[in-house]
């Protein structure tokens, strides 16, 4: 697999397991006397899933059932993340930020990687008929 593409896909997975495990189970809780466990831990957390997702895909089989799994959780990973920080970054005062990619653009970007991973392997089975 490309590299380039392991590693956006090692970013999301660390942005995004990051993310949740912060806000879901640390950000309710008084960490004052122990800042590496509201901090640490989901970035520790963070860094594991990215590592396994990149080894994880090292070896990974082209076949067409894996392009299009791939497409749609590579694009809606993106979709997500674009669309829950690009409002915080463009208007701080919005209050909509968050819904935009829980609503949005994580299903859009998930529902169109599916056959854009596809036509991918499609292109590329043609390319190594010829």
């Amino acid at each position: 697999m490309l590299i380039l593409v392991r590693i956006v896909l090692g970013f999301l997975g660390f942005v995004t397991s990051w993310f949740i495990s912060y806000w879901i189970y640390f950000a309710g809780y008084d960490l004052a006397g122990s800042p590496f466990l509201g901090r640490g831990v989901p970035f520790l957390l963070g860094i594991g899933v990215a590592i396994f997702i990149l080894a994880a895909t090292e070896h990974l089989q082209h076949g067409l059932l894996s392009s299009i799994v791939l497409g749609a959780v590579a694009l809606g990973g993106i979709g997500f993340v674009a669309g829950f920080f690009g409002p915080m970054i463009l208007d701080p005062g919005a209050s909509q930020g968050p819904l935009l990619s829980l609503l949005m653009t994580g299903q859009g970007g998930f529902v169109l990687g599916g056959p854009l991973g596809a036509l991918w392997w499609w292109i590329r089975q043609r390319r190594a008929a010829a």
